[in-house]
């Protein structure tokens, strides 16, 4: 999903998609859209993988990967309210 205009720019379905998969669908987007600067993802292993790493870094794309609720607990105060200035 383009984070601008929330467009939806693939969609792939499966039981168990791959970082192959991922991949996959990403260079059908960059030849219909662009290559983008960043992407935002979960921490699954099709996202996470050796593989999807290596494509960002030969595109020039950033990862960005989303924190759990454990991390983001542990950069607080305990009690589930962010510390300030975080």
């Amino acid at each position: 999903m383009d984070g601008y205009s929330r467009e939806c720019l693939a969609v792939k379905v499966g039981v168990s998609l791959k970082s192959e998969d991922v991949v996959e669908v990403l260079e059908e987007v960059i030849r219909q859209q662009g290559t983008p600067r960043g992407l935002h993802a979960d921490n699954g292993t099709e996202s996470t993988s050796v593989l999807m790493d290596r494509w960002a870094y030969w595109n020039g794309v950033t990862l960005d990967f989303s924190r759990s609720r454990q991390e983001c607990l542990s950069m607080s105060n305990g009690d589930e309210t962010p510390l300030k200035g975080l």
